[in-house]
């Protein structure tokens, strides 16, 4: 008995295997998680920008001053090498020399007391090691600081 050909094409496996369509969809999934950003819009972050515009009459001066933003008190704790000596650093908090890192820590605690969020920024030179700042960072977190960050340069 001869077979046509609309038969052998209704009688091979045709039937769609659901496997790989799942796979694509967990590697689609994988994709946009890892490309996705949770992180919050700077264009939405407040700023000191009037938001009434220029008046009708077109001049800048009719349009009232803009509100001052809250004074941002950060502490900035520099580390310096002394030129020619090793193991020796000169430690500034906010301008002020301090003279080893028990007084810094004491600081440190002292304005985290008054203001938890108070931003900590460590600055070393560029001498400096980097476990005298690691120090100084485990330091601040330590004492409660929330927000401690390392100068960029």
């Amino acid at each position: 008995m001869r077979t046509n050909y609309t038969d052998r094409f209704n009688q091979s496996s045709f039937e769609i295997s659901m496997t790989p369509m799942i796979d694509v969809v967990f590697l689609l999934l994988i994709f946009f998680l890892t490309t996705a950003n949770f992180e919050i819009i700077e264009q939405l972050l407040p700023s000191g920008i009037s938001d009434q515009g220029i008046a009708a009459s077109g001049k800048a001066e009719d349009l009232p001053p803009p509100e001052q933003p809250a004074e941002v008190n950060d502490c900035i704790v520099r580390i310096l090498a002394k030129p020619g000596e090793l193991k020796n650093f000169v430690f500034e908090f906010n301008g002020a020399t301090i003279p080893d890192l028990e007084a810094i820590s004491q600081r440190l605690r002292a304005v985290i007391a008054a203001r938890a969020d108070v931003p900590i920024i460590v600055d070393p030179d560029d001498s400096v090691p980097i476990s005298i700042a690691v120090d100084i960072y485990d330091r601040a977190r330590t004492a409660g600081g929330l927000q401690v960050y390392f100068a960029a340069r």
